[in-house]
C-alpha cells in the first residue's frame, strides 16, 4: 500500500484546492493537510482521525533512518483553531513520505495546494515534530 498511497498522493499534486478546516467528505477537491492524509488513507481502506494531532496520536513514532515511503511526517502548524487547548508537541499539519525519503507530499496552504517539499526543510525549520507511521 506505502507506494501506491505516495503515487496517489503525488497525482493530486496541483489539483484541488486548500481549504482550513475542510470537511473530509470534500476530498480530493477540497483539502486541509489532515483530510488529504485521511483520504489517502480511506482510499486502501484505512481509517484515520480528522486532525493531525490525533493522527499522529495513533501512529507509532519512528526515527529519521527508519522512514519509508508512505510514513507520515508530523510538524508544527496551525491547523487547528482552538489555540487555548493546543495539540501535543503543537501538532498541526502532516503531510506524507515520498518513495526518496528526502521529500514529501502535503497540503501545505491556500496559495500553494498540494506540493511535494524537501524533509529536510522541515527538519532545519524548528517546526518538525515527529515521523509515525501506522502498525501491521
Amino acid at each position: 500500500m506505502n507506494l501506491q498511497l505516495v503515487r496517489l498522493a503525488r497525482s493530486r499534486i496541483g489539483l484541488g484546492r486548500y481549504q482550513l478546516m475542510a470537511l473530509p467528505e470534500w476530498a480530493p477537491d477540497i483539502v486541509d493537510c489532515s483530510s488529504f492524509t485521511q483520504w489517502l488513507h480511506g482510499q486502501f481502506g484505512v481509517e484515520l482521525p480528522r486532525k493531525a494531532a490525533q493522527q499522529a496520536a495513533v501512529m507509532i513514532r519512528i526515527q529519521q533512518g527508519d522512514i519509508r515511503p508512505g510514513d507520515l511526517i508530523f510538524m508544527r502548524g496551525k491547523c487547528y483553531q482552538d489555540v487555548a487547548n493546543l495539540p501535543p508537541d503543537h501538532i498541526g499539519h502532516v503531510g506524507v513520505v515520498a518513495e526518496d525519503r528526502l521529500s514529501f507530499i502535503h497540503a501545505a496552504n491556500s496559495t500553494k495546494g498540494i506540493i511535494e517539499a524537501p524533509i529536510e526543510k522541515v527538519l532545519t525549520s524548528g517546526n518538525f515534530r515527529r515521523f509515525g507511521r501506522l502498525s501491521t
